[in-house]
């Protein structure tokens, strides 16, 4: 009788495992231990998520959307790209109204904090001279962009009514607006995975758009020699 070779021995152990499946291939639910972040797709967050909107009053995010599925998206004042996207938001908005509640984060330190003037009005400004109907939340430390990982401007990230995250990623593969019939919705995929309270099947994608600028780490004050 012959034996398996080494690479196919290891196979059939992997295939035989009974938790050889990805944990995000399952749908969720998938418990993460307790405290660790940044969240993965599948995974449950257990924290609740609360910012101030540009009003300064805060937003319990999960509290005020019992039932619906939470999209969020970083978002910057900057970016060119950003205009472009938030057609698309808007249109999403309008398409998923009652079930889904979008939330634009701004995670910029360097468009909410520094800079001449006070940068929270200048987003105000913005969003009254462009009748943008998206809310705008206040990431001001960059804690919730670290939670999730965010990357750039324009990375969304859907969170279902059990709040199970159900996908990451950008808001389509189109960011030129130039594939036509090749465009892939990824964003709106991930929606309706998050209404059917599973993980979308393209979970991971990548965003376009600018850099998020964080807060810079705050160095050592070095006392002086004696």
């Amino acid at each position: 009788m012959k034996l398996p070779t080494l690479a196919v021995a290891l196979s059939l152990a992997f295939a035989l495992a009974p938790n050889a499946q990805n944990p995000q291939d399952k749908g969720g639910p998938d418990e993460p231990p307790e405290g660790n972040k940044p969240y993965k797709v599948g995974w449950r967050i257990r924290d609740h998520i609360e910012l101030p909107g540009l009003d300064g009053k805060l937003v319990n995010l999960f509290e005020a959307n019992e039932e619906k599925v939470i999209v969020l998206v970083f978002w910057s004042l900057r970016d060119p790209q950003c205009r472009k996207e938030e057609v698309k938001l808007v249109e999403l908005q309008e398409r998923y109204a009652g079930k889904v509640s979008f939330y634009l984060v701004a995670s910029n330190h360097d468009e909410i904090v520094s800079g001449v003037g006070d940068p929270l009005e200048k987003i105000r400004k913005f969003q009254k001279d462009s009748k943008l109907p998206l809310k705008i939340l206040v990431d001001e430390a960059n804690k919730v962009a670290d939670d999730f990982k965010a990357l750039s401007a324009n990375h969304a990230f859907v969170i279902d009514s059990k709040r199970f995250l159900r996908y990451a990623g950008g808001i389509d593969n189109d960011p030129k607006g130039l594939l036509k019939d090749k465009k892939i919705p990824w964003l709106q995929l991930g929606i309706d995975a998050g209404l059917a309270s599973k993980n979308a099947e393209i979970a991971l994608t990548r965003p376009n758009g600018r850099k998020l600028r964080r807060k810079p780490e705050e160095k050592p004050v070095k006392k002086d020699k004696l």
